[in-house]
């Protein structure tokens, strides 16, 4: 794989912006996506869709900021 190739760089622009778009604020992020049926009778597919997102903050020092959250 060619790192500089037009293809490669389209990929990276298309992974930040998916990051951006759910949240990340950096690198590395925890980004917890909870995906519960709004209603029984929804979708699987409509319920990737209708995804939460939520950013995890985490500390390297401390294990119990981010199990908290979770």
């Amino acid at each position: 794989m060619d790192l500089n190739s037009e293809s490669t760089i389209e990929q990276l622009n298309e992974e930040m912006h998916m990051a951006r778009s759910i949240g990340a604020q950096g690198f590395p992020s925890l980004i917890l996506k909870s995906n519960k049926l709004a209603k029984a009778e929804e979708t699987k597919s409509r319920a990737l869709k209708n995804a939460q997102w939520q950013n995890i903050p985490y500390d390297y020092n401390d294990a119990s900021v981010t199990l908290r959250r979770l």
